[in-house]
């Protein structure tokens, strides 16, 4: 397969009517290149500490990276309900029940027509308050 030049190129077409007699056309195709995007990487994923009691908080933070010059990245964590400010790369987790809590951070640049996107996910543990004794 041969590359096409940026540029506008012309292509013959030969087809049969109806009679099977030939026909000719022409039609112009604009070849336009679009650089490809290389997509942000999560650089540091931290959350501490790992364990706390149920309505107590996690210290999350990130950092990223964006290989295309002028691209920025945007932050996500979710589930967004349980954080302080889910857009931010510095927030914090409210546990919400007792167990095993997936805190997922995705990043994404600001690519267009389509941004890229990364994600990975910190495994936090809630644990359930002692009753207050007797």
């Amino acid at each position: 397969m041969r590359e096409l030049a940026i540029g506008v190129w012309s292509l013959l077409l030969l087809g049969c009517g109806d009679n099977l007699a030939a026909e000719y056309g022409e039609v112009d195709i604009a070849v336009n290149a679009v650089s490809a995007d290389k997509c942000p990487s999560i650089t540091s994923a931290v959350a501490a500490p790992m364990q706390t009691s149920v309505g107590g908080t996690i210290a999350v933070s990130a950092t990223a990276s964006a290989p295309d010059r002028g691209e920025t990245v945007s932050f996500g964590w979710s589930p967004a309900a349980s954080f302080a400010n889910p857009s931010s790369a510095v927030t914090s987790y409210r546990c919400p029940a007792a167990g095993r809590q997936a805190l997922t951070l995705t990043i994404a640049d600001n690519h267009r027509p389509v941004p890229c996107t990364a994600n990975v996910t910190l495994d936090v543990y809630c644990v359930a308050s002692k009753g207050a004794g007797p």
